[in-house]
Formats: structure tokens, C-alpha cells, sequence
């Protein structure tokens, strides 16, 4: 587990802490690190096994290790359909530069 004092807490996480801030409470996020805007099972599992192992828990991670692959598969197929959109779309620059688009954006 790293310690830091440094980096961005936004959403209700941010918001959580931040009053407690101001109440003049003592407060503490543990978090996980994530780069996506959608549940990120990856980091809540990193998350449970911190606490697990704070408080000394044997957990059964199979439901979380699950979930995890679910949303990797429901990503995975959701990067299918914005590759294949975003493909029907483009034309070849010549095309555009003769005047033959034939589509709106």
C-alpha cells in the first residue's frame, strides 16, 4: 500500500472528503487507481484485498473476479462497435476534396 498526499479526488469521493475537510473532521480516502469513466472492478479489487489484508480477512474474490470480466467483455465489444461506427464514416480524403461527400456530421 503507497501513502500519498498528492493527485486529484473528483465525484462523490472528492466531494465526501473534501466536506469532512471543511467540517474540520480528520478524513481518509482509500482508494484505487483508475483511468476509466465507467466501474473500474479492477481497482475495487485492489481496494478489498488492501482492506482484507489490513484486517487481516480471507476473502473469496470469485464474484468480483467475475464481474471484472464482465465488464471487460461488454468493453471489449463496445471498442467493436466505435471502430466499426467511426470506419462507416470516414472516406477516403480524395473524395472530400472532389466534393463527393455524401454524409453529414
Amino acid at each position: 500500500m503507497r501513502i500519498t498526499s498528492g493527485g486529484q479526488v473528483t465525484g462523490a469521493c472528492g466531494l465526501i472528503l473534501g466536506i469532512g475537510h471543511q467540517m474540520g473532521w480528520s478524513c481518509l480516502g482509500l482508494l484505487g487507481a483508475t483511468n476509466v469513466n465507467y466501474p473500474d472492478a479492477v481497482a475495487a479489487k485492489s481496494v478489498v484485498k488492501t482492506l482484507a489484508t489490513l484486517f487481516g480477512l480471507s476473502l473469496d474474490y470469485a464474484e468480483l473476479d467475475s464481474a471484472m470480466a464482465d465488464i471487460e467483455s461488454r468493453m471489449s465489444r463496445f471498442r467493436e462497435i466505435r471502430t466499426a461506427a467511426l470506419e462507416s464514416v470516414q472516406r477516403p480524403r480524395d473524395s472530400v476534396d472532389r466534393g463527393e461527400v455524401d454524409y453529414y456530421v
